[in-house]
């Protein structure tokens, strides 16, 4: 810290603005640039060990240098180190500083909320306050007015009370004061209200038991009437199922006669078949080898009879149309025949 202090306590600065020492700074720069002749009898000689030499001056400068570039930077660093560590130091008492500050900030706007939100309480409470003395006031002049009514009121009713004891003197046995006039009273109207109330409720308990009774007489009607009409569409229900069944019934009746009918005609054919297969069988001289309920070889065989004996009658016109009138020589077989036979 001390170097660096002592390497940037010469730096000195002009108090001339800038701007009018620019141009010696920019004449400066383009001499250094500008390259210098110097005499021939003062130039090196061209020699290697002289460019050598040469280079190991530079070198030896560069490095010296370097080094005092790296001193002055390592103090420098070490300098910005220290600096930044203030820096880092002053920032978190900054921090601190505006945390608390922020912190102080909501403590007073805390307080500040609690101060007003108190401080309408009181107003409200004070308001309330008023109001219940207000109040307060009026009922104790309305109860002044009463007593004063009641005073006049019980000075205007001396009378009845002079009757009551009238009553009382009247009646010795039985009543002592007006008070037990008061209780008797009391009694007959609580059994007056008594009775009344249960008639009311007898009243009551009547009129629900026949509305109870309506109701289920509604309800009642209202069931007879729904089973009636389901009694109406089963009768109709059924009345239809009867023509549909009496419609399948002639139906079925109509089928069964078809197929009677069907039946005996299969029968018939079958006899009629049966009937032709035998004389067929007969005409040929042949033996029947097929079974009687043989239905389909008989056709089958009726069938290829038939077939040889359209064949034969075909080839009997042919003979014929040919013009032969000799003497009628035995006919050859056709194959068909003897394969039938």
């Amino acid at each position: 810290m001390n170097e660096t202090e002592e390497t940037f306590g010469y730096l000195t600065f002009p108090k001339v603005k800038p701007e009018k020492v620019i141009g010696d700074f920019l004449e400066s720069k383009l001499n250094d640039r500008i390259l210098k002749k110097y005499p021939e009898w003062d130039l090196p000689r061209i020699d290697p060990k002289v460019n050598l030499v040469a280079v190991s001056r530079d070198l030896y400068q560069a490095e010296l240098r370097l080094s005092e570039k790296k001193i002055e930077a390592s103090g420098r660093r070490k300098y910005l180190a220290d600096e930044w560590k203030k820096l880092e130091l002053e920032q978190e008492k900054f921090k601190k500083t505006f945390y608390d500050f922020d912190r102080m900030i909501e403590e007073n706007a805390i307080k500040t909320r609690r101060a007003m939100t108190k401080k309408k309480e009181q107003v409200l409470f004070r308001a309330k306050t008023e109001d219940e003395i207000n109040r307060l006031e009026v009922g104790y002049a309305h109860l002044a007015k009463v007593k004063e009514q009641m005073e006049v009121q019980v000075k205007e009713h001396g009378i009845y009370e002079n009757y009551l004891w009238t009553v009382v003197k009247s009646k010795p046995d039985e009543f002592r004061n007006p008070h037990d006039v008061f209780n008797k009273f009391g009694t007959l109207d609580e059994a007056r209200t008594a009775l009344a109330e249960q008639l009311n409720a007898s009243v009551i308990q009547t009129e629900n038991v026949k509305d109870k009774l309506e109701r289920q007489i509604i309800e009642q009607n209202t069931t007879l009437t729904g089973l009636n009409n389901k009694v109406a569409a089963l009768q109709i229900r059924y009345r239809i199922a009867k023509e549909h069944s009496q419609k399948w019934d002639d139906i079925v009746h109509g089928i069964q006669e078809q197929l009677r009918n069907k039946y005996e005609e299969l029968l018939s054919v079958k006899r009629i078949c049966w009937s032709i297969y035998n004389n067929m069988c007969k005409h040929r001289r042949v033996e029947a080898s097929l079974a009687h309920n043989d239905f389909e070889q008989q056709l089958l065989y009726i069938k290829k009879f038939l077939v040889t004996l359209k064949n034969t009658i075909n080839y009997a016109q042919n003979t014929l149309e040919t013009g032969v009138n000799s003497v009628v020589v035995e006919k050859p077989k056709s194959p068909l025949v003897h394969k039938y036979k």
